[in-house]
C-alpha cells in the first residue's frame, strides 16, 4: 500500500538528459561498476570506468540510465549503478543532470562555470579549465550543459 505522495515532480535523474536540444554520446564497455551522473573516463584497454588516479583523463559523464534494467525482483532497491560488462553513454555535449556534490551546493548556483577536479575526480564549481555550465539546481540535482 503506498504510503507517501510526493507532491512535486523531481528536478531530475543524474545521468538523464535536460532538454530538447541535441547531445552527444558514445557508447563504451564498462571496465567497472559505473554511476549514471558520474565523471567517465577511459583505462588503458580504451573501457569506461569512474574518473580515478588511475584513469585520469576525465572524457565526459555517465549517461542514459533508462537503457538499463536491473532485475533484483522483488525488491524496492533502486539505483544508478551499471555493472561492468554493460554498455554505457557517455556524454560530453549537451544539457544533463547530476547529483550536486555533498557539502557544495552553497557554490552549485545558476551560472557557475565546472570544471574537472583531479583531487575528488568529479565536477566541481571553477573558472579555470571549464567544460560545462550551471543551469539551474534543486534538490541536490544540478542541469548542466557542456560547452
Amino acid at each position: 500500500m503506498q504510503t507517501t505522495i510526493n507532491k512535486d515532480m523531481a528536478y531530475g535523474v543524474p545521468g538523464t538528459h535536460g532538454n530538447g536540444q541535441p547531445y552527444f554520446a558514445d557508447p563504451y564497455i564498462a571496465g567497472a561498476s559505473v554511476t549514471m551522473g558520474g565523471v567517465a573516463a577511459l583505462d588503458a584497454n580504451g573501457n569506461a570506468v569512474p574518473y580515478s588516479a588511475t584513469a585520469s583523463t576525465p572524457v565526459g559523464i555517465f549517461v542514459n540510465p533508462n537503457e538499463h534494467v536491473r532485475m533484483v525482483l522483488p525488491s524496492d532497491e533502486h539505483t544508478l549503478a551499471v555493472a561492468a560488462g554493460s554498455t554505457v553513454a557517455i556524454a560530453k555535449k549537451g544539457a544533463w543532470y547530476v547529483a550536486v556534490p555533498a557539502g557544495d551546493a552553497a557554490n552549485w548556483v545558476k551560472g557557475a562555470k565546472l570544471a574537472y577536479d583531479s583531487s575528488a575526480y568529479a565536477l566541481k564549481v571553477d573558472a579555470s579549465g571549464t567544460v560545462a555550465e550551471i543551469l539551474g539546481t534543486d534538490g541536490g540535482i544540478a542541469l548542466i550543459r557542456f560547452l
